[in-house]
């Protein structure tokens, strides 16, 4: 079965990936920091990662940006940031871009002229031809 990885520290969207993996009958791991996510893509490859905009660093931990590390470390594994989709409430876009995502998707409803997605809205969607591959 396929695996999406989702680091995400807050239970309402742990909740929300658990239930986009039911829709889009996949597996989803999920994990609330940093330590846990490296140690997981040490161990496995996944068909995608949702990564948080703001988490930990240790659980119980001060929420950091932290997926630029993470990002860059799945980059190294996976050779590339397209299976990366970045979620978060904060105004992070413009480093997302520079170091080269693409899949950004805004917690609340979005700003497509930005070319930020609804998360909610449309990351399912964007989902499916990745795991179809």
């Amino acid at each position: 079965m396929l695996e999406i990885l989702a680091v995400e520290d807050a239970e309402n969207w742990q909740e929300f990936y658990r239930g986009l993996g039911q829709e889009l009958q996949v597996g989803v791991q999920v994990t609330d920091n940093l330590e846990e996510a490296l140690a997981k893509i040490a161990e496995q490859r996944f068909a995608a990662y949702i990564l948080d905009g703001s988490f930990p660093r240790t659980k119980g931990g001060a929420a950091e940006q932290l997926w630029v590390e993470l990002a860059e470390r799945i980059k190294v594994f996976e050779g590339t940031y397209d299976k990366i989709f970045l979620v978060s409430g904060g105004v992070i876009w413009k480093q997302a871009r520079r170091m080269g995502l693409q899949r950004l998707y805004d917690k609340g409803i979005g700003d497509e002229k930005e070319g930020v997605k609804s998360a909610t809205d449309n990351i399912a969607c964007d989902l499916k031809p990745l795991l179809k591959q």
